[in-house]
Parts: C-alpha cells; sequence; structure tokens
C-alpha cells in the first residue's frame, strides 16, 4: 500500500518546538513538498491519537530517535528513553543557538 517513499519518509523524526518556545514534541514526517513537512505529533498515552501539523523544515529540527524509541517514550517514558530525548534536546538548544543568530 505504500511506496517506497511514503516507507522511508514514516522513519524520519523530527521535534518541533509546540505548542510554545521551549516545549519540544517529537513528529513523524509522514509527506513532504519541497521545504514543507507534514508531521504526525503522536501524544501520551496513545500514540494512534495524535494531530497533524504542517511546517516549514526551517521550524523542526531532525532527531537521532528511531519510530520504535519514539513510540515507547510515548507510551511509557522508561529512562532509556529520556536520555535519548534529554541528547536530542541539548542538540536542540545548540542547534536553535545556532539558528537564532
Amino acid at each position: 500500500m505504500l511506496g517506497d517513499q511514503e516507507n522511508s519518509l514514516a522513519k524520519e523524526i523530527f521535534f518541533i518546538e509546540y505548542p510554545k518556545e521551549g516545549l519540544w514534541l517529537p513528529g513523524y514526517v509522514t509527506n513532504r513538498a519541497g521545504e514543507i513537512l507534514v508531521l504526525y505529533v503522536p501524544t501520551s498515552p496513545n500514540p494512534t491519537s495524535g494531530f497533524t501539523i504542517v511546517v516549514h523544515q526551517s521550524k523542526v529540527v531532525p532527531s537521532k530517535m528511531k519510530m520504535e524509541a519514539v513510540t515507547s517514550f510515548i507510551v511509557g517514558v522508561d529512562c532509556w528513553n529520556i536520555r535519548m530525548t534529554s541528547y536530542n534536546l541539548q542538540a536542540l538548544g545548540k542547534q536553535k543557538t545556532l539558528t537564532s543568530k
């Protein structure tokens, strides 16, 4: 049902600063049109009850987390995922500093 492009897009994870500055949520890329991304943002505790946002690529930061790790984080915040999320958030802070100048 999904083509190769859709399968690879669904594996991309980005952090978006939402709903306000300083709060970061992971989102799965579901579609892309140039520099515009469609992200599915899962919510706790059931990741199937999330929402979709359309955002410019400059407003998101790529994550090294795998889809399974993000889903595990959303469902049951375990220590490994907290460490991984902290790592991502530290990278976000550095990148935000670089991009905001």
